[in-house]
């Protein structure tokens, strides 16, 4: 879902930096605006597995941070992924 760096590669880092801004950007803005968050259950992706594109599907998660002093309500988003199909790495790591 994000860059292929490897297992915890996006660990600490922004959408931005990790490389997902396009897959999952609009969503993270989107719960920002709202304060609502947000559950997509089984979508398809293609991880990219030692540089080689793969088929997989992952339920994922973006929940509001709440802080008061931020301008929407909502100081940073929750960002959490699961494979459900397709995951087929011994470790169970997919790039994210």
């Amino acid at each position: 879902m994000l860059d292929d760096g490897g297992p915890g590669a996006g660990l600490g880092r922004s959408a931005r930096e990790a490389g997902g801004w396009p897959v999952v950007g609009a969503s993270l803005e989107r719960v920002v605006r709202t304060g609502e968050a947000e559950l997509s259950e089984d979508h398809a992706f293609a991880p990219a597995r030692a540089g080689v594109a793969g088929a997989a599907s992952a339920t994922s998660s973006r929940i509001p941070i709440l802080d008061p002093a931020a301008p929407t309500g909502v100081g940073g988003v929750l960002a959490t992924a699961a494979v459900t199909a397709g995951g087929h790495d011994p470790g169970g790591h997919v790039g994210v």
